[in-house]
């Protein structure tokens, strides 16, 4: 409850402000009949045909619902002034809702009991915009196939044979990215003066959303070396993959972020333990030469410690088990 006495100096002055007060509740009330239908538009998903808000925009939809809950409170307040006058003094008096205690503490339990589904939403679309990611560069690499003889090579290599630029810049031009793709220096290196700006620029197809880095990160990497799909310098035929390519991984979405136009990915060597992949999602994201993309709990490499070579390495002729 609110209470408030104003004392004037005479009786005339008491009424003068009364009549103000009258008068500013009317305006008041103008107002907030104009700011009712946005914050009730606020409450849906662009227009109330399309429903509600989506979960994971819960806390913007509450807001608005609370907003609207005040300012019908505020109307009915406005709409008959609780003032009374005597001589020349005004008081006023309100007390909130009963409800609005128990409103409160309702919407309160009901976004804590919702923030993990919430979360749970948000997590699996990242993971479904992570997966077409995937899928687009995979796309993108066997529309490079087609225009050319193989697989694109590791990277983009000087005369000596040093790496200068990712496998990430030459299929540019298959991901829609031809105006960049013809931007850069290709016989200069990733971060020389005049390619670095490039390699800042952030895509989203080379953006994971599971995990923010920072701009021109990306996570996507190939795996490579002779017995990889993408040998550094001169790419893979598709008739030297043997195994199959639905039985042989092209990129995954692990380990730590690289610069996305470095020639930096997975380096495999047989003789040698496999990549870890286990780093930093619960869940790989591995797309395969075939263009389809799974999501593979880390475990099974470790129960299976040979499995992640026999996916990465194209022809050891190792027949899968189930996974």
């Amino acid at each position: 409850t609110a209470s408030l006495k104003v004392e004037y100096a005479d009786a005339d002055a008491a009424t003068a402000a009364e009549k103000s007060m009258k008068l500013g509740a009317a305006e008041a009330r103008k107002f907030l009949a104009a700011q009712r239908p946005k914050a009730e538009a606020e409450l849906f998903d662009r227009t109330p045909e399309k429903g509600f808000r989506p979960p994971d925009e819960l806390g913007d939809a509450f807001a608005a619902l609370s907003g609207i809950a005040m300012m019908n409170y505020a109307d009915e307040v406005l709409a008959d002034l609780p003032v009374t006058r005597a001589g020349n003094a005004l008081a006023a008096s309100t007390a909130g809702p009963i409800s609005a205690t128990a409103f409160a503490g309702y919407s309160a339990v009901g976004v804590g009991l919702l923030l993990p589904a919430v979360q749970k939403v948000r997590d699996a679309a990242a993971r479904m915009t992570s997966s077409n990611n995937l899928k687009q560069i995979c796309l993108a690499m066997l529309n490079y196939e087609s225009a050319n003889p193989t697989f694109p090579p590791a990277a983009i290599t000087d005369k000596k044979g040093k790496p200068l630029l990712s496998w990430r810049v030459k299929v540019l031009p298959y991901l829609e990215q031809q105006a960049l793709y013809d931007k850069f220096k290709l016989d200069e290196p990733w971060d020389s003066e005049h390619n670095l700006p490039l390699s800042k620029i952030t895509l989203k197809v080379y953006t994971d959303p599971r995990l923010s880095v920072g701009p021109g990160m990306t996570y996507y990497k190939v795996f490579t070396g002779p017995d990889a799909g993408f040998p550094l310098l001169k790419g893979r035929k598709m008739t030297a993959i043997p195994d199959g390519m639905s039985n042989t991984l092209l990129a995954g979405a692990a380990g730590d972020p690289v610069p996305w136009s470095k020639p930096e990915d997975f380096a495999f060597d047989k003789t040698k333990p496999a990549p870890d992949l286990s780093r930093p999602f619960p869940q790989v994201l591995a797309a395969m030469m075939d263009g389809s993309v799974r999501a593979i709990d880390p475990a099974v490499f470790v129960k299976n410690k040979d499995l992640l070579k026999w996916l990465i390495d194209p022809a050891d002729g190792n027949v899968l088990p189930p996974f």
